[in-house]
């Protein structure tokens, strides 16, 4: 019965860090993977290569509202929330060698 349970508890942290998504943007060039637990989107562009990561992007929260609130003392209609946390790293050019040269 325990090994039951251990495959069954490998099988869901597996599954918590696959990436079940993966979009590319054609225009941008800018690759996105999503899993259950992070979400991480590459872009390569003149500036160099950014990689920005999101930790558990299923509890970040979007509110919008379209027809406005009923509570006009309320703060967050309409605003976008994100209650996640994002890394960005952004990779530098290589230093040319002047002994290359």
């Amino acid at each position: 019965m325990k090994a039951i349970w251990k495959i069954l508890i490998g099988a869901a942290a597996v599954a918590a860090v696959t990436p079940y998504k993966v979009e590319k943007n054609e225009e941008t060039g800018a690759v996105k993977l999503t899993s259950a637990t992070w979400s991480a989107t590459y872009n390569k562009g003149e500036e160099g290569s950014r990689l920005t990561v999101n930790l558990l992007p299923m509890f970040a929260k979007s509110t919008q509202s379209e027809d406005g609130c009923e509570d006009e003392d309320c703060c967050c209609c309409g605003e976008e929330t994100d209650d996640g946390i994002t890394i960005d790293v952004e990779a530098e050019a290589p230093a040319e060698d002047p002994a290359a040269q």
